[in-house]
C-alpha cells in the first residue's frame, strides 16, 4: 500500500522526514513481529506494538476519536480488510485466505467525526488551519510491512475434508468447494458407511466412488473456473498434477477429465482391490 501525505486534503502524519511532510517532529511507529510458523488449522498470530508521539493525535486515540489499525493487501487472492488494534498484543489471521505477497501498512484512522481539528506540531503552511475529519479518515501511516506466505508444500489430501450435514439426504453426499477446503457433505446413514469404509481392507472401494467424484470436480473447476486459482485447495491441486506428470485438459470433456480423476486413484482404489481379492494387476 502508497501512501503520500501530499494526497490528503488534510494534514497526516507519516514517516518521510523530508522537507515536504505535514508535521515537524512528530512520529508514529508500528512494530510487526509475525509467527514463524502457521498452525494446522491456517492461524497464524501478529504481535504488534504501537507509539504515537504527538500531542492532538494521541488524545483523539485515548478517547476513541481514533485508533490504531493495520490495512491488509493480500492481492493473489484479492483480499483487503482494515483491522484495528490496540496500543500492542496480537492479531490471529485465517493464513489460508492469503497467498504471495502480502502487505501491512499500520495506520491510524478516526472512528469519529471530528471538527476542528489542528495540532501544534503542524507545518507553517498549514497557517493555523482547522479540519474537519471524517470517519475512517487516515491521519498517520507507518512504513508497510511485507510478508509472504506460500503453501505449496501442503498436500491436496489435507484440503478435503468430510462431514456430515443434516441437510443432505441421508444416503447421499455431495462435494463443496470453498476459498480452502473442498469439503464432502454427507447425509447422516452415508457418513456411518464412509467411517466404516475406512479399514485398509475397505478404502478401496472410497478410492473408485467418492474420492474420484472429488478429483473430478476439482479437474472440472480447474478448466471452467477462472476464480478457481486463487483457491487454496486449487493452487495445491494444481501442484500435485505437476509433480505426477499429467496435464490439464484444454476442454472439460467428460471422458478426458474422468479418465485423469481415474488415474489419480488408482493406487488407492482398483489396485488396491485388485490386490484384496487376489485378482492381481499392479
Amino acid at each position: 500500500m502508497k501512501l503520500s501525505s501530499q494526497a490528503f486534503p488534510y494534514p497526516v502524519l507519516s514517516p518521510n522526514e523530508d522537507n515536504d511532510t505535514d508535521y515537524k517532529a512528530s512520529s508514529f511507529q508500528c512494530k510487526l513481529n509475525f509467527a514463524s510458523e502457521i498452525s494446522d488449522n491456517g492461524e497464524f498470530a501478529v504481535e504488534y506494538s504501537c507509539l504515537i508521539i504527538n500531542t492532538e493525535i494521541e488524545k483523539l486515540i485515548n478517547d476513541g476519536s481514533a485508533s490504531f489499525a493495520i490495512d491488509l493487501n493480500c492481492s493473489d487472492t484479492l483480499r483487503r480488510e482494515i483491522i484495528f488494534l490496540d496500543r500492542e498484543g496480537q492479531v490471529q489471521l485465517d493464513a489460508f485466505n492469503l497467498y504471495g505477497k502480502v502487505e501491512f501498512t499500520p495506520l491510524i484512522v478516526t472512528k469519529k467525526i471530528i471538527q476542528n481539528f489542528t495540532s501544534h506540531d503542524l507545518n507553517e503552511e498549514f497557517g493555523g488551519n482547522k479540519f474537519t475529519l471524517q470517519i475512517g479518515d487516515i491521519i498517520a501511516f507507518d512504513e508497510t510491512w511485507v510478508k509472504y506466505f506460500e503453501f505449496n508444500n501442503q498436500s491436496f489430501d489435507s484440503l478435503v475434508k468430510v462431514r456430515m450435514v443434516k441437510e443432505v439426504e441421508k444416503l447421499s453426499y455431495s462435494i463443496e468447494t470453498t476459498q480452502t477446503f473442498i469439503y464432502i457433505n454427507m447425509g447422516s446413514e452415508m457418513y456411518k458407511l464412509y467411517q466404516e469404509l475406512q479399514s485398509p481392507k475397505h478404502k478401496g472401494i472410497l478410492g473408485i466412488s467418492i474420492f474420484k467424484d472429488v478429483l473430478y470436480l476439482a479437474i472440472s473447476d480447474l478448466i471452467t473456473n477462472d476464480e478457481t486459482e486463487n483457491q487454496q485447495w486449487a493452487r495445491s491441486f494444481r501442484n500435485k498434477i505437476e509433480e505426477l506428470g499429467f496435464s490439464i485438459p484444454d476442454d472439460p470433456d467428460f471422458n478426458s477429465i474422468n479418465l485423469m480423476a481415474q488415474s489419480f486413484v488408482h493406487e488407492i482404489g482398483v489396485n488396491k482391490l485388485l490386490k484384496e481379492f487376489k485378482l492381481g494387476g499392479n
